[in-house]
């Protein structure tokens, strides 16, 4: 009985590590998830710039 007792409890604790480790990769992944949303936010309108200057070149190319 003192075995399965100490089983149980063996268990128990590694359950709380895998949930602690889960918990901090749910919040890493939340944040990452975040940086690259703010990343894009700012890129946005320069990638639009540049497209807008490949576009350009583009034309001009062709006209020659």
């Amino acid at each position: 009985m003192g075995w399965a007792m100490t089983w149980v409890a063996l268990t128990a604790v590694g359950m709380c590590v895998v949930a602690f480790a889960g918990f901090r990769l749910f919040a890493a992944v939340r944040e990452l998830a975040w940086a690259v949303e703010r990343t894009r936010r700012r890129l946005d309108p320069k990638r639009s710039r540049l497209q807008r200057k490949l576009d350009r070149l583009r034309e001009r190319l062709r006209d020659s």
